[in-house]
């Protein structure tokens, strides 16, 4: 007998389409017979204590059957089953089983447990595990199991790049069993080819293989995409799946199906919620492959799922082996963990020019308007080409989590894309509400708002949708978000800009750079699509507020000084139109028919578009506020190392600064002096360090900051060059500077590493104030690449570790001056290893000894020069925390070597182990007491003394990190 908590409505389906009911009503819908009926219930809110969700709810004794229709089940059972908090890596990890004190009871390491099987103990409470493909959960593990899952094979050439064909060989370790593999992007079955010899690959191929041997689990999937004869300077992705996923009429994602209808082609099954499995590797262009995993995909988007190539989605289940991808796809956005990403046709760009989405994205990403992280690539499905796509993050919890560092779990996300949205979270609805019927002008009213919601951001955001012109929006395309605690504020997130920029001009030919976006984003009486009076409320409300007002007038006038200045957006649109171009015709020539126009002239309207636009949008802002014209305002600092100006709340990037604002609108401006420095007033005018002031014609101020005599004295480590880039050698160096305004000796003092290397500074060394000096391994090389450096020392008999250690700085009494634990992985920016760029510190004054306050030089380094990491810096961000962590290992997948950090907070007893995917031990790494602080190992999976065997194969592995009451495990790949 089933009951309902509460009257929410569920879905039935039986094969055929989903039928929808109350919940409550679901007794009188049941029929039991041979047949078994699944139900998938939305939306339930219960608070019960006897509910929980698993994944189906089953009538009858047979497993769950399929489901054609793409539905994922949800369903409530008693509380007999415990609902977790965390999900487990079906790829391999270690599980442990505590008492409430906290007591050690019992412990598991497992490796790879193919879908559809449990692993378990037989008998119960014994000490022999098996895997079963009939699960037993709350019964005796009674059925029959086997002992063993088979290794995968190895393959004699790892997936990448090559220039000709090639011969790759498969090989087993496992005694007895058959490799079966395709060509085709299918998964391996028995029915497949059987591997008799190498096999010659002369064409661009993804090779799948397994192992399936009598009495034991089939082992998992071996796959690698072989490019050949194909050079492209975007990062690569291959997608394999059995075609039938893609194109079969009655499931394939990518196939109309039996019943399409008209375009956009409602019925077809790209329109269906469908997931299908899927393989996924990513290459960076001319490197070797990053990331190989199984995952699922899902057609995503809305009317571009009606073009001939299609946007997805791929999602990392635990179904499927992993639960991330881990990698830093995005070179400008430093996350590596992802459950899911993007792969974007362009949207409604696809038939232009490909590229407006990532454009305007790469153009608003400092604005803090939520705008997703993108770059293109190209994209091979089962071996074929299939054209430029946008890799891009995907639009959710993750993304907040990642982009913000808040809680995944805590927070809300509402679509404003239709008045009901406005409605469908009561926090949200209320502050609408407010701003709807309070008098807005008053200030205690304004402060409450600005209480419930971001006002800077939503100012930029209103900003950046106006300025780039898009019109499939507000009413469509508009999310906000908030922590869910009593301090979160409303946000609002950017995305799906590619209506901008001159699109829009193809369907109407007055909107295009001369459209007036501000009326149109204010108007109150837009139709239902795009600009509804609903959707263009709280901008109109607002505007009410001369605050709010005046602050939107100058920070649109300060953006288009800057962000969207004519040479700003011209070089970013040469920049990304660059990244595209040579890959044009071969995308072309795959997706024929589908470029409308001319490339060169869409790319020619949207260079029109930003060349013109400020000077229409000057005069939009001018009309609309009947303001008094435009005054040049001129900022200088007289020291461009003392401090910065920030004018309403952006950094003035200079330290000589002029642009357009209009006057009888008041300017907020504020002197920030740098760290070492005081402000010493706005010369000629006042004191304050933050002044308004309302132009009435062209005027100039000068910030003036002077040296603090009570800064920090020392000398500081400030740049570390650990490893060159071969093109850029200069060998190690490392870079001195003397914050003070006074000499300071070094005769005597010592440069040290960590394990005892000394440099001893020669007599009569003097450091001037404000200087700096280079200690070079190689004085010949350094000079070569940089001939115009003097003040330098060497030659060190010693260089420094890439893979990171401490280095010190110690004066002539012996006294520790300066010392620095630096890694190349972890906290620290790993850019700095290898790419000919220096780790860099953001400020003399800021702790060295921490990792979030260095950053990767943007080039080779400067040397005896001002950080060119040092104007980027803002507000100090926050400290690191107090605590334990394992870092990702570095690089991975590795052949045959690979670093492994992590980091301690206090003294422990620590032990690190390495497992093959079976949970077999393979290598201890360290196993003694280690003192707080960051630790890195190399290890070497061949002829390594750690091992437990002479070399490790290609696979997967686990490296598992215990100290104390921590235990971490993480997983990496050796491809050979």
């Amino acid at each position: 007998n089933l009951t309902a908590a509460s009257n929410h409505e569920a879905v039935m389906y039986s094969g055929g389409a989903p039928e929808v009911f109350p919940v409550a009503n679901i007794r009188s819908l049941l029929k039991i017979g041979d047949n078994i009926l699944t139900m998938q219930v939305h939306n339930i809110n219960s608070t019960s204590s006897d509910l929980t969700l698993i994944p189906f709810l089953t009538l009858g004794l047979k497993t769950p059957p399929a489901n054609p229709r793409g539905l994922s089940p949800l369903i409530k059972l008693p509380s007999s089953y415990l609902h977790t908090n965390f999900k487990l890596d079906s790829g391999g990890e270690s599980i442990y089983l505590t008492g409430s004190d906290v007591s050690f009871i019992d412990e598991l390491t497992f490796g790879y447990i193919p879908t559809g099987f449990s692993y378990g103990r037989k008998p119960d409470g014994g000490t022999n595990w098996l895997y079963f493909q009939s699960p037993s959960p709350k019964t005796s593990n009674t059925s029959s199991g086997v002992s063993q899952v088979a290794e995968p094979p190895q393959f004699s050439k790892p997936a990448g790049f090559y220039y000709n064909a090639l011969s790759v060989a498969i090989s087993s370790n496992f005694p007895g069993g058959t490799i079966y593999y395709t060509t085709d992007g299918s998964n391996p079955v028995t029915t497949s080819s059987k591997y008799v010899g190498a096999i010659t690959i002369s064409k661009t191929t993804t090779l799948r293989a397994n192992v399936v041997a009598p009495g034991v689990v089939t082992s998992p999937t071996t796959t690698a995409t072989y490019i050949i004869n194909e050079v492209s300077k975007l990062p690569v992705v291959s997608l394999s799946t059995d075609p039938k996923h893609f194109w079969a009429s009655d499931s394939g994602i990518y196939a109309f199906g039996p019943n399409p209808g008209g375009y956009p082609y409602f019925g077809a099954n790209f329109w269906q919620d469908w997931e299908r499995p899927i393989h996924f590797e990513f290459f960076e262009p001319f490197d070797s492959l990053k990331v190989s995993v199984d995952a699922g995909i899902k057609i995503y988007g809305n009317w571009s799922r009606a073009f001939d190539m299609k946007s997805v989605a791929v999602y990392l289940r635990g179904m499927y082996g992993f639960n991330k991808m881990k990698y830093q796809f995005f070179p400008g956005k430093k996350v590596e963990n992802f459950e899911n990403i993007v792969l974007r046709n362009g949207g409604n760009d696809f038939t232009y020019t490909l590229l407006r989405d990532r454009y305007m994205s790469s153009m608003l990403e400092n604005l803090d308007i939520g705008v997703q992280a993108t770059r293109f690539c190209i994209v091979y499905l089962n071996n074929e080409y299939w054209g430029i796509h946008t890799l891009r993050e995907k639009l959710n919890e993750e993304f907040l989590s990642n982009t913000y560092g808040v809680d995944r779990t805590n927070v809300d996300i509402v679509d404003l894309s239709t008045e009901a949205g406005y409605r469908s979270n009561e926090h949200f609805s209320t502050l609408y509400d407010f701003i709807s019927q309070k008098d807005i002008t008053a200030k205690v009213n304004y402060d409450f708002v600005q209480s419930q919601m971001e006002i800077e951001n939503y100012k930029n955001y209103q900003i950046a949708e106006i300025y780039v012109n898009n019109t499939d929006w507000p009413g469509n395309n508009m999310k906000v978000w908030r922590e869910r605690t009593e301090t979160g504020k409303w946000k609002w997130l950017t995305y799906d800009l590619d209506y901008g920029v001159g699109l829009v001009e193809y369907f109407n030919a007055q909107q295009d750079y001369k459209f007036n976006t501000l009326d149109f984003a204010t108007s109150t009486n837009g139709p239902g699509w795009p600009n509804p009076p609903w959707s263009t409320l709280l901008l109109r409300r607002l505007l009410l507020n001369n605050d709010f007002k005046n602050d939107f007038i100058q920070s649109f006038a300060h953006l288009l000084n800057t962000t969207f200045s004519p040479d700003s957006t011209l070089h970013l649109l040469y920049k990304v139109q660059d990244e595209i171009a040579p890959e044009l015709t071969r995308h072309t020539t795959k997706w024929k028919n589908t470029i409308q126009f001319d490339w060169t002239s869409n790319i020619a309207r949207i260079n029109t578009f930003v060349r013109l636009r400020d000077v229409f949008m000057r005069t939009h802002i001018n009309s609309k506020f009947q303001l008094g014209g435009l005054s040049n305002l001129t900022l200088v600092t007289n020291d461009s190392l003392g401090g910065s100006i920030v004018l309403q709340s952006y950094p003035i990037p200079k330290a000589s600064f002029t642009g357009k604002y209009f006057k009888t609108v008041q300017i907020k401006l504020s002197a920030k002096p740098n760290p070492g420095f005081i402000f010493e007033g706005w010369k000629g005018i006042s004191l304050n360090p933050d002044i308004n002031i309302t132009l009435t014609r062209d005027t100039v101020l000068e910030a003036v900051f002077v040296k603090d005599a009570a800064a920090n004295q020392n000398v500081v480590i400030n740049e570390i060059n650990y490893k060159s880039s071969p093109s850029f050698d200069t060998e190690d160096w490392v870079e001195l500077y003397n914050p003070s305004s006074t000499s300071i000796s070094l005769s005597g003092w010592k440069f040290q590493d960590g394990k005892a290397n000394v440099f001893l500074f020669p007599e009569n060394i003097v450091l001037k104030g404000d200087a700096y000096l280079l200690l070079c391994r190689d004085t010949v090389k350094f000079k070569s690449l940089y001939p115009n450096e003097t003040n330098l020392l060497g030659d060190m008999q010693f260089g420094l570790s890439s893979a990171g250690e401490q280095i010190q700085l110690i004066d002539a009494d012996s006294n520790e001056v300066d010392v620095v634990s630096f890694a190349s992985s972890g906290e620290w920016d790993s850019l700095a290893n290898g790419t000919g760029r220096t780790l860099s510190l953001r400020n003399p004054q800021l702790d060295n000894a921490l990792p979030h306050n260095w950053r990767a030089s943007t080039a080779y380094g400067t040397p005896g020069k001002i950080n060119d990491v040092y104007t980027k810096v803002g507000t100090e961000i926050k400290m690191l925390p107090d605590d334990l962590v394992l870092f990702q290992n570095y690089p991975n997948p590795f052949n045959p070597t690979t670093v492994i950090s992590y980091q301690l907070a206090v003294s422990s007893k620590v032990n690190l182990k390495v497992f093959n995917i079976l949970g077999k031990e393979m290598a201890t790494l360290v196993n003694t007491e280690q003192q707080a602080g960051n630790y890195s190992i190399n290890f070497d999976a061949t002829n390594n003394h750690q091992l437990t065997t002479n070399q490790l194969p290609s696979g997967i592995y686990f490296y598992q990190l215990r100290a104390g009451q921590f235990v971490a495990t993480k997983k990496m790949i050796l491809l050979r």
